[in-house]
């Protein structure tokens, strides 16, 4: 189950299969997008932000993640997960 929040009054605990939360903002063409992911790690939340923009990872962004609550800055590294995540789905589908 997928759980991209753009409304923090949606927010709920985290059930046990989404400890990690991943939130910031990322840059869109109308300007940054604010983002509040749940998954199971940092590459669920990444994956899930990948499949909802495709453009997810190739703007700027920033983002802190972590289990339980987002304490941590993983721009960088979420970044780059989101450029492999990419590359890896364009391959599948055939347009690499």
């Amino acid at each position: 189950m997928t759980c991209i929040v753009k409304d923090l009054n949606q927010m709920k605990l985290n059930p046990v299969d989404e400890r990690y939360v991943l939130c910031g903002w990322y840059e869109v063409e109308a300007g940054a997008e604010r983002v509040y992911v749940r998954g199971k790690d940092m590459r669920d939340c990444v994956t899930q932000l990948v499949e909802a923009d495709a453009d997810f990872g190739h703007t700027d962004a920033e983002l802190e993640g972590g289990y339980i609550t987002a304490d941590y800055d993983v721009s960088k590294e979420a970044i780059h997960m989101a450029l492999e995540i990419s590359i890896k789905t364009n391959r599948i589908r055939g347009f690499m």
